[in-house]
């Protein structure tokens, strides 16, 4: 089903002023925003909008129709670009999947394979009683619809379970009670092996995917890091998500990332063997409640307009277009993808920033959906009229993926024991979201001072042992993670 929305947004100068007025922030030097050239104003006290200006959100209608699983929001960070200015803005999509009751009846039948680590680290502190235990648990959960297959990789990988219906538990559990840690991480042909299981039973009405754990580095089969994550690429283009679980200290955080984020899946931090469990339950809970699969958002500029990045994501660029793949979206999630775009502003008047178009499978309705919105802008001379039209909310999205990759840069620092440089990168990338949030009062960049606050207070308190050190580093790219989406 097809609908178009109007949304009329357009840019502004992130860097030099954020309120109407004389409401400046200084930026630190590391910190990557666009400038702007545009004029400043007189002195006077900010103006913000309880809702952005000249801003028309498309979504989907309130009553089920069908396609209505996902609604659909584009926004710019202002309604107004200055003429002759720098042309910098973000372009902002606002994805949110319909709330569905938790125990339906007609959700998607699963074909999930589990692959397994059971080299022999995962002997320590009971990890690989926990993974068995959840494991288990997952099956329990299983319907006879769904598909499921056991691999466990050390040295070597092994298909312990054939891809079935879980229809005789007390045998399943007896292969995954016998699974026993020993060697090294074979992680390649674990993955292999988990996509040709879940190939066998391949639909276009299923849910397909491989969870992956590991508690270690690659060092056997494939090792490099490029051809795992191009491995995890192709497989997803097969119509095969993959999902990384990464469990305690030592596995590769920036490996498993990308696995999951070329795989178009999700991504875990498992920090205890204690929380494997409720990590598990909670990615098959997102699967149980998944109202649409193979989503894609694809933008087409207009004719003035190139994009500059796409943050948090791995597109396609085709031509003049960009396709960024979401994989499954479940009940009343929310994602967001933010854009990073230049005008050409030569000109004063209206022009259309973008065509944006949203494809996916409606797993409510079994219908495919193709949603579309248009964005345009005004290019004026008035400085005052790009300052009233700025969305906030839009302002506060693009401000968290800038925020999410400065605290990447944060923990590359301490990953290098350069502390005292990421206390004063911390330092002042939480003056810098503070003092926007006074302007944007938003919930998400409240949470994100205190996480940083957090990481900030580790290593200053000096708790950083080589332990420690390492999952700070894997908290912290998962709070970059999470904070791109």
């Amino acid at each position: 089903m097809k609908r178009i929305g109007l949304v009329a947004g357009a840019a502004f100068a992130l860097l030099l002023v954020i309120a109407a007025g004389g409401f400046r922030v200084s930026f630190p030097s590391w910190v990557s925003l666009p400038t702007t050239t545009q004029p400043q104003p007189q002195p006077q006290p900010p103006v913000i909008p309880d809702k952005p200006v000249v801003n028309v959100t498309h979504s989907l209608p309130s009553s089920m129709m069908v396609g209505d699983a996902i609604s659909l929001e584009m926004q710019l960070t202002h309604s107004k670009l200055l003429k002759d200015g720098s042309g910098e803005l973000y372009l902002v999509a606002l994805l949110k999947a319909k709330e569905v009751a938790e125990a339906r009846g007609d959700r998607p039948p699963l074909n999930l394979s589990l692959v397994i680590d059971r080299s022999g680290s995962m002997e320590a502190r009971g990890k690989m009683e926990k993974a068995k235990e959840a494991a288990k648990r997952i099956v329990k959960r299983l319907s006879a619809e769904d598909y499921i297959s056991i691999v466990a990789y050390s040295t070597d990988a092994e298909v312990l379970l054939s891809a079935r219906a879980p229809t005789n538990l007390d045998e399943i559990f007896r292969i995954i009670d016998d699974i026993e840690p020993v060697g090294a991480t074979n992680l390649s042909e674990g993955l292999e092996l988990g996509r040709k299981e879940v190939e066998k039973n391949l639909s276009g009405k299923a849910i397909n995917r491989v969870l992956l754990l590991s508690d270690g580095k690659a060092n056997m089969g494939i090792k490099d890091p490029r051809r795992l994550a191009e491995l995890s690429q192709t497989i997803a283009q097969a119509g095969v998500s993959v999902t990384c679980l990464g469990l305690g200290k030592d596995f590769n955080e920036d490996l498993m990332l990308d696995i999951a984020e070329f795989g178009r899946g999700n991504f875990y931090f498992i920090e205890r063997s204690n929380q494997i469990l409720d990590i598990f339950q909670k990615e098959l809970k997102g699967l149980l409640a998944a109202v649409a699969k193979d989503v894609e958002l694809t933008i087409k500029p207009g004719a003035e307009v190139s994009i500059e990045r796409v943050y948090g994501y791995r597109p396609t660029f085709q031509k003049s277009q960009v396709s960024i793949p979401l994989g499954s979206i479940s009940s009343g999630q929310e994602r967001k993808i933010v854009m990073k775009i230049k005008v050409k502003t030569g000109k004063v008047g209206p022009l259309t920033v973008a065509d944006a178009e949203l494809n996916y499978e409606n797993l409510l309705s079994k219908a495919k959906v193709s949603d579309k919105a248009i964005v345009g802008l005004a290019v004026t001379e008035k400085p005052a009229l790009v300052d009233a039209g700025r969305s906030n909310k839009a302002l506060a999205r693009a401000e968290t993926v800038v925020a999410a990759e400065n605290l990447n840069e944060v923990v590359a620092q301490v990953k290098a024991k350069k502390d005292g440089e990421a206390i004063r990168m911390l330092k002042q990338q939480i003056e810098v979201t503070r003092d926007r949030n006074r302007v944007y009062n938003d919930q998400y960049l409240n949470t994100q001072v205190s996480q940083m606050e957090e990481m900030l207070d580790d290593i200053e308190q000096g708790r950083l042992n080589s332990e420690r050190r390492a999952i700070v580093v894997k908290q912290g790219k998962t709070q970059s993670y999470l904070m791109m989406r």
